[in-house]
Formats: structure tokens, C-alpha cells, sequence
């Protein structure tokens, strides 16, 4: 198995798990979040955490495949 689709499959099962520490695992440092209903890019690994921890309360039911 290649490394790029490991960590696809790490950062699914991540989050499906809703595990915030594993999820932010699969992302570098300068790392960049772009979400189109976002509006603005999340610059960071900080930034992309606090985005991610407000997207899992608010969306407590989402998953991906």
C-alpha cells in the first residue's frame, strides 16, 4: 500500500472516530485547509484544529468514506 493512501485511509478512520489528535496526525505543519463552504483557507496545523473541533460539534453526525 502506498503512503499517500495509508494516510487517507489514517485520516478517515480518524475522522469517522472523531479522534481530533489523530486527525491533526495526517497534517503537516504548514498544512493548508481549503473548504469551499468555509470561505477562507485554514493556514496551520492550529488553525485547522480549532476549524475541525467546531466542525465536529456542530456536525456531530458526519463521517466520510
Amino acid at each position: 500500500m502506498s503512503e499517500s493512501r495509508k494516510l487517507i485511509e489514517n485520516w478517515i478512520a480518524a475522522f469517522v472516530a472523531k479522534d481530533l489528535d489523530a486527525v491533526m496526525d495526517c497534517y503537516a505543519d504548514d498544512a493548508v485547509n481549503w473548504q469551499v463552504a468555509a470561505g477562507e483557507s485554514a493556514i496551520g496545523k492550529e488553525q485547522i484544529r480549532r476549524d475541525l473541533g467546531e466542525f465536529f460539534r456542530g456536525f456531530p453526525d458526519s463521517y466520510s468514506t
